[in-house]
């Protein structure tokens, strides 16, 4: 079970414990001039973010040569979600999996465990980043044995090769067929590119079950996570249903640097549960800023980002900056107790179904025994 941090905010706040509907998986289609077959996960809308750096090439492309062909016949044809056609085994077993924070999560919680990931210095190096993955719970196996294949999330070619992988998985932004290192990865094994901060709510997560063969468990815990969403919101009895929120991240508190995140970021965890509980985004600051992706708010106006309920997710849990929480005190969230900090890499970036069901579990500790003050803020 994951931790939750605490943190008191003041009298009139709360102390709280820290992080649906999903559109249609792509359409499967058999290929009637051979024995693969085709599936398109099709390319969404996303921010850009981090993409990992070759540190090693040296013998990739000998490793290549050397390689055992592929039976076609035990392979098939995917478009990734870089939009790009990848012959792909169909049961892959000794998978490399080069996105730490979104996609290896994803995967390991489905039951799958990869022959090789990067590691994050973020979260403590090798042996602190398979203490990361299995935090996130689920039905994970057995992560021991799995090789480090790039310390501080920048890919070593030449690990890579050595595990000799069937598949290897990597960020893509989703919006174009870039994919890193594609061209020295490809003469390793075939390169999958994976937009997990792309499309809907469990898209990116629905895409990687299928292209590892893990569905079955995917569609398991998918079920649980609506059967316990739907108790809670009719638990709530269409309370939270009349709720306004907004979400301010502080990314950068020592520089009082905000980002307001913006409804078009279904793929968040946070508000993709907010959304499946019945909760709406504060419609004037949605019409305010016009869909920009992201954008800086300063801290003295972080008190015109008003709403029912106001969540401030924060990276480490480091406590909401003091000004920020002076100028946060003039709001209504505030004013009724209804101001909560969360963690945002938990409740910010893209883990599957096992990051909502933490997201929810968070929420169901933070309404525990309270009656919501709705002031219809707009």
């Amino acid at each position: 079970t994951r931790s939750r941090p605490t943190l008191l905010l003041g009298a009139a706040l709360l102390v709280v414990a820290a992080c649906g509907s999903d559109d249609e998986a792509a359409d499967s289609t058999s290929v009637t001039s051979s024995e693969t077959t085709s599936i398109d996960a099709g390319p969404g809308e996303t921010e850009s973010s981090e993409m990992e750096t070759a540190s090693d090439a040296d013998g990739v492309a000998d490793r290549s040569t050397d390689a055992d062909p592929v039976d076609e016949a035990e392979t098939r044809v995917i478009t990734d979600m870089a939009g790009r056609d990848v012959e792909i085994p169909v049961d892959p077993q000794r998978v490399v999996i080069l996105d730490w924070r979104h996609t290896a999560p994803m995967a390991v919680t489905l039951g799958f465990v990869p022959a090789g990931v990067v590691s994050s210095e973020y979260t403590g190096g090798e042996d602190g980043y398979i203490q990361y993955l299995e935090s996130f719970g689920g039905p994970q196996g057995d992560l021991s044995e799995v090789a480090d294949v790039g310390a501080g999330g920048e890919t070593n070619l030449e690990a890579v090769a050595e595990i000799e992988p069937d598949l290897i998985l990597t960020y893509s932004p989703g919006t174009t067929s870039d994919v890193p290192l594609e061209a020295e990865l490809s003469q390793i094994a075939p390169v999958v590119g994976i937009a997990a901060q792309s499309g809907a709510p469990l898209d990116s997560q629905r895409f990687l079950a299928d292209v590892l063969g893990v569905t079955d468990v995917f569609e398991e815990r998918l079920a649980v996570y609506e059967s316990e969403v739907s108790a809670l919101r009719d638990e709530l009895s269409g309370q939270f249903a009349a709720l306004t929120y907004n979400i301010i991240d502080q990314y950068a508190p020592d520089g009082n640097y905000y980002n307001y995140d913006v409804t078009e970021f279904a793929w968040r965890p946070d508000i993709a549960v907010l959304s499946d509980l019945g909760a709406q985004q504060a419609q004037a600051v949605v019409d305010e800023l016009g869909g920009e992706v992201l954008p800086q708010i300063s801290v003295e106006t972080l008190d015109s980002y008003d709403a029912d309920m106001i969540f401030v997710s924060t990276w480490n849990d480091v406590p909401i900056d003091s000004d920020a929480l002076a100028i946060l005190q003039n709001t209504a969230a505030a004013e009724n107790g209804q101001l909560i900090q969360t963690n945002v890499d938990l409740w910010g970036y893209p883990s599957g179904v096992e990051g909502h069901l933490a997201v929810l579990a968070d929420l169901e500790d933070i309404l525990a025994d309270r009656d919501l003050v709705v002031d219809v803020v707009e």
